[in-house]
């Protein structure tokens, strides 16, 4: 479980999503780099997913991409 920082906090309870803790994508990357995206245009934040993707999952290929983030936008 994570607290209002960001910083994991255990207390004994079993891994698995009752014990998971949603946190906003500023409290986990940070106001700035949040909203520096929003002037993206959709096509250019899917290409950056898809790079990331492909950056950290090399050998992920177009078609199990799409099945995960969907097609892209026009």
């Amino acid at each position: 479980m994570a607290n209002e920082n960001g910083e994991w906090i255990m207390r004994g309870e079993e891994y698995g999503m009752p014990v998971s803790v949603l946190l906003p994508p500023e409290a986990v990357w940070g106001y700035e780099a949040v909203t520096a995206a929003y002037s993206e245009k959709p096509t250019e934040s899917w290409k950056r997913i898809t790079d990331r993707i492909k950056e950290l999952y090399p050998d992920s290929d177009d078609a199990d991409i799409m099945r995960m983030i969907g097609k892209e936008p026009e």
